[in-house]
């Protein structure tokens, strides 16, 4: 579990589209990415944050896959910060 841990805390996070629901724009950050707010399926906690399907398209670089086949996002690659709400 502590391997879980330290990617959050080296700012990569499951951004994929697919484990989020109740997903409502919110914004644009200063590079044209969108930010949405969200819910994690699992959990009614809010965050907001970008999906990884559209930060593929423009920052690949910040996009990789884990083991089980879902997106996730380097926010240090980005200007933006997932936060919770």
């Amino acid at each position: 579990m502590k391997a879980v841990g330290d990617i959050a805390a080296a700012g990569i996070s499951k951004s994929d589209r697919r484990l989020k629901k109740n997903i409502k724009y919110k914004s644009k950050s200063k590079s044209g990415l969108n930010v949405y707010e969200f819910e994690y399926n699992w959990s009614p906690q809010k965050y907001t944050g970008v999906m990884a399907q559209e930060v593929k398209k423009v920052k690949p670089s910040a996009v990789s896959e884990n083991i089980f086949g879902h997106m996730m996002v380097d926010y240090n690659q980005l200007d933006i910060n997932m936060e919770r709400v």
